[in-house]
């Protein structure tokens, strides 16, 4: 992980030291899924539950014509995590992350369609996954992912996601820890605001 926040500072470095317009997005998302993936003495055992939502603040540089890269931190409600691996699932805390990431957005001029740009987005970087603890279960950091599509016109943008975040579920009676992977689709829209 300390290679992770090493490259997020690296970027930042060379994205904010780039000379082209500096902009900064506002972007909220929703999905009625959410799935996770728990392993437990080699087997993987899957919910589907209720919604997850997000919000997140991104400050991007452009770094060249159409290529926008940056720093993002957020808030993520990944739903609520009810399954049975031998104990009362109400008493599992829900899993809520913040995660602080790398950003890179690619503009796909050739497939525009009016005034919409298409683009291409990633995001990479570190979950901050213990917010919601109580005294009998706890979450320990992990891996924050993202590939998305979206259309932007102006300074609103529309888009589709896949994103991941990963960490441990800690059982703090038994000392138990589990692989906990977090994975949902998520749609979502942004306004930009120009800093320069």
């Amino acid at each position: 992980m300390r290679n992770i926040i090493f490259g997020l500072f690296a970027l930042s470095t060379f994205s904010f030291g780039a000379t082209g317009d500096n902009s900064i997005y506002f972007k909220g998302e929703f999905t009625p899924f959410a799935t996770y993936q728990i392993e437990q003495n080699d087997k993987v055992k899957d919910d589907i539950d209720e919604a997850a939502y997000g919000f997140y603040i991104e400050k991007t540089q452009e770094i060249s014509n159409g290529v926008e890269a940056g720093l993002g931190i957020g808030y993520q409600w990944n739903g609520s995590l009810k399954y049975d691996i031998g104990y009362d699932g109400d008493s599992l805390p829900e899993m809520c992350s913040a995660p602080l990431y790398a950003t890179i957005k690619v503009d796909l001029p050739g497939l525009r369609t009016g005034q919409w740009t298409p683009y291409l987005k990633g995001d990479l970087g570190y979950s901050f996954n213990d917010l919601n603890d109580n005294k009998n279960f706890s979450y320990e950091n992990g891996l924050y992912y993202s590939l998305g599509f979206g259309l932007e016109i102006e300074e609103l943008s529309i888009e589709i996601a896949y994103k991941v975040n990963t960490g441990e579920l800690n059982n703090k009676k038994t000392h138990s820890k589990y692989d906990v992977e977090s994975d949902r689709i998520m749609l979502g829209a942004a306004l930009k605001f120009d800093l320069n």
